[in-house]
């Protein structure tokens, strides 16, 4: 997984510089590391993570849009690796409405909310861009491309994952997605495809580390497919080279090469010395064509079956 936290390394450390673009990374955040709960008749907001790196473009992102510094607790997780859970809490309620009502939540006057990310019409491409790109860092995971080409989501909801294949449709980028564990995959396997992700969120350090390994890997797969085609043709070359050779003895024997006609004696001794020619090769030493070759060959294997 070096691969991928490497590309979120990258993404974590973008410049904020915008608050619209800001919050779409927020509304992400909220959806795949977030809680949302309702306590004292007050929504309280939650980010929990594993990664240092994602909890500190959380706390930037909700410093820069909203002047507020959420409170951090770390803790440990009680298994063997023995991993640092980072917590930040949103405990003022005006901020906390005002950030429900930005990242696409309705309805903060009641206890139930309305989720209207799903609403797309009314959403802008530079918005579901910047989503993507917090989305990636919250919940998106990718393989070394030297290993394998696959880039994936995992998500807590059906609905949510049709809505990020739509997404990312929006962009020309097709992708599938399946269930696993109690978790919605999406996923992304084309390379091509992989690589205009990487160029949509700008990642620019690990786009061109990505395509360096696609193009290797390319060229190996290249070399490897034409030695196989230039062996199995090889291949093919002798196993007939061999049968003719073969048939020549037999000639040679029943017969006698004295007693054969000039044009097929000169082609007998040419294949016997030279095994590994392919047709067309005995064509141009002896200036015929390759369909000349086969017809005296096939004269060859007749006489040799007398």
């Amino acid at each position: 997984m070096i691969f991928s936290t490497e590309l979120k390394n990258e993404l974590s450390r973008r410049d904020i510089v915008d608050k619209t673009l800001a919050t779409s990374e927020l509304c992400a955040f909220i959806r795949t590391n977030g809680t949302i709960s309702f306590n004292n008749f007050s929504f309280n907001i939650r980010f929990e993570t594993t990664n240092n790196a994602i909890m500190r473009r959380i706390f930037k992102l909700f410093k820069f849009v909203y002047g507020y510094e959420g409170n951090i607790i770390i803790s440990k997780i009680s298994n063997l690796r023995k991993n640092n859970v980072y917590k930040m809490y949103v405990k003022d309620e005006q901020i906390s409405k005002k950030f429900l009502i930005d990242v696409k939540f309705s309805n903060t006057d009641s206890l139930f909310l309305q989720d209207d990310l799903y609403n797309i019409e009314n959403i802008s491409k530079e918005f579901i861009k910047n989503f993507l790109c917090g989305l990636f860092l919250g919940a998106g995971s990718i393989s070394n491309p030297d290993k394998n080409y696959h880039l994936e989501f995992s998500l807590n909801s059906k609905e949510f994952s049709n809505l990020v294949i739509k997404y990312l449709k929006i962009f020309d980028m097709k992708s599938k997605s399946i269930e696993k564990k109690g978790q919605y995959i999406v996923y992304i396997k084309d390379s091509q495809t992989i690589s205009n992700f990487l160029s949509l969120i700008e990642t620019v350090n690990t786009l061109f580390k990505f395509e360096e390994i696609r193009v290797i890997k390319e060229i190996k797969n290249n070399t490897n497919r034409l030695t196989n085609c230039e062996t199995a043709n090889l291949d093919k070359t002798l196993n007939t080279s061999f049968s003719q050779i073969d048939a020549i003895k037999l000639v040679y024997k029943k017969i006698g090469k004295e007693n054969l006609d000039k044009s097929l004696l000169e082609l007998c001794e040419l294949r016997l010395k030279n095994p590994s020619y392919s047709l067309q090769t005995l064509a141009n030493i002896l200036k015929i064509s390759k369909s000349g070759v086969n017809h005296r060959f096939k004269k060859i294997i007749d006489l040799s079956k007398k």
